[in-house]
């Protein structure tokens, strides 16, 4: 999941996103939701194909995932399977996978601006992370040790999560990422003054 919102609106955003995930792990899809994801993941299959690259590509990460050894037809069959999906097992797979005590968020944009919310829509990332904020250091990407930062950032959102806060973007975006190692060696290159947070 990702999206992009000014930096006032981002809680606002944030706990859009968290209410989704909450309907899609407490209902089943709607017809048109899922007759629309089915065709898409159908109508998009040809393009792993269309260059003697991506041919390659896909079959040497068939290989190194050990797809092709574990189903050799998983291609040929693959359009098939999409096609079987029913809306119960949508609901199934989302209350397996899309677990919010486990959901992990990054956050990059103005710190003040985003603790600070917008006046239409009062919500607060502090109300979305239970009020529990503990500040982490940079760390290096290749060794993942602290790095001495000259102005550490503060923000959070859900539990267990990561952030990241950086005062030069203007503007936010916010992603799910698995750990906070991920998302430091994700936005170290940036070159800006990035800070992880944990909740």
């Amino acid at each position: 999941m990702g999206f992009q919102s000014k930096s006032r609106t981002v809680p606002y955003a944030v706990s859009i996103v968290l209410d989704e995930v909450k309907r899609m792990t407490s209902q089943e899809p709607a017809d048109g939701e899922m007759n629309t994801s089915k065709r898409g993941f159908i109508d998009r299959f040809p393009r792993n194909f269309v260059t003697k690259a991506q041919v390659a590509n896909t079959f040497a990460q068939d290989e190194f995932t050990g797809r092709y050894a574990r189903d050799p037809q998983y291609w040929k069959n693959f359009r098939s399977r999409i096609e079987a999906v029913g809306k119960e097992d949508v609901l199934r797979v989302a209350k397996k996978y899309l677990l919010l005590n486990e959901l992990v968020i990054l956050v990059v944009g103005q710190k003040e601006e985003i603790l600070l919310g917008h006046p239409s829509h009062p919500v607060r990332l502090a109300e979305l992370a239970g009020g529990r904020l503990t500040e982490l250091p940079l760390r290096d990407p290749m060794t993942m040790k602290p790095m001495r930062s000259p102005k550490p950032a503060a923000i959070s959102l859900d539990r267990p999560s990561f952030a990241l806060n950086c005062e030069t973007c203007c503007r936010c975006n916010a992603t799910a990422f698995p750990t906070a190692p991920a998302l430091a060696s994700t936005f170290a290159h940036l070159g800006h003054p990035l800070v992880p947070l944990r909740i």
